[in-house]
């Protein structure tokens, strides 16, 4: 790596010494690099956007860019971001997502990507990722998530049909590791279900309603409201079930629950599904769902 790294240097350290431009045949007499290593490494700088190339009659005349490279942002990203012309050739990667390849520049630039270690690092994805872009090359936008089981990785994937270098079409895709948030995702449904599965097995009655309408009642609580499933509480409000006498009270500590106070166990005459009174005791709590 460092030795191709010496040698773009070394053509970017003569064309800045010789700003009017030079042609191929100059650099290899300054240089020593022969003709066909020094066009591959010029290639490279020309697609990446730090030399650029005017025609005077037949000769080719390489001059170092003048304006930032796009590339050189796209760099500095946290995402990774791959360049493909309209050849399915990559064109550029930028330095977060070679690394993550674990790729030089020059191993991957200017070459199809199937003959690249892209395919190997996407596994099984790798189909669908060459789908979206063959359909962005196509002018269609992309929006998707990209799973390697084998690497416990997740990535969000966006591809966007692109211009390029003198109106070259291809299309930009960006990359961003979402493996945390998936991670994060599945612990909190895990959390979820094991809590799901204390309240259905509890003793205790359990309903959940909100604004007043009632959206889950445990089996416990269909057993104490004398009803066949849950699907005969599920919708009513739940002021409907409480005696008239006791409706202010809780309709009081239901507000005191939504605004955080932590309220006390109290005595409360409900009907139950088929008009029968009974007096329970219970307390609410707020949450958020």
């Amino acid at each position: 790596m460092a030795v191709k790294q010496d040698v773009s240097n070394r053509i970017r350290n003569l064309l800045r010494d010789n700003p009017r431009g030079m042609n191929i045949s100059s650099m290899v007499r300054s240089t020593g690099i022969n003709r066909n290593t020094l066009g591959k490494y010029l290639d490279i700088l020309l697609i990446s956007g730090q030399v650029e190339m005017h025609r005077f009659g037949m000769a080719k005349i390489y001059t170092l860019s003048r304006r930032l490279p796009v590339f050189s942002v796209l760099s500095l990203s946290s995402e990774y971001v791959l360049h493909v012309d309209r050849n399915l050739r990559a064109i550029f990667l930028n330095t977060p997502f070679l690394d993550l390849l674990g790729l030089a520049e020059k191993d991957v630039t200017g070459k199809k990507l199937d003959y690249t270690s892209i395919p190997a690092f996407f596994e099984e994805s790798y189909p669908r990722l060459l789908c979206w872009i063959n359909e962005g090359l196509a002018g269609v936008k992309r929006r998707g998530e990209l799973v390697l089981p084998a690497k416990s990785l997740f990535f969000s994937c966006r591809v966007d049909p692109a211009v390029f270098f003198e109106g070259q079409k291809g299309v930009s895709v960006i990359f961003e590791d979402i493996t945390a948030k998936k991670q994060d995702e599945k612990r909190i449904s895990e959390s979820e279900e094991r809590y799901r599965k204390l309240v259905e097995i509890s003793p205790d009655a359990i309903i959940l309603h909100r604004d007043g309408i009632v959206f889950y009642a445990n089996p416990a609580a269909v057993s104490l409201m004398g009803a066949t499933s849950a699907d005969e509480i599920i919708g009513a409000n739940i002021l409907d079930y409480v005696q008239a006498e006791f409706q202010a009270d809780v309709h009081r500590t239901i507000y005191d629950d939504l605004s955080g106070k932590q309220t006390p166990a109290m005595e409360v005459g409900i009907f139950r599904v088929d008009g029968t009174p009974i007096i329970i005791e219970g307390r609410g709590v707020g949450m958020h769902v």
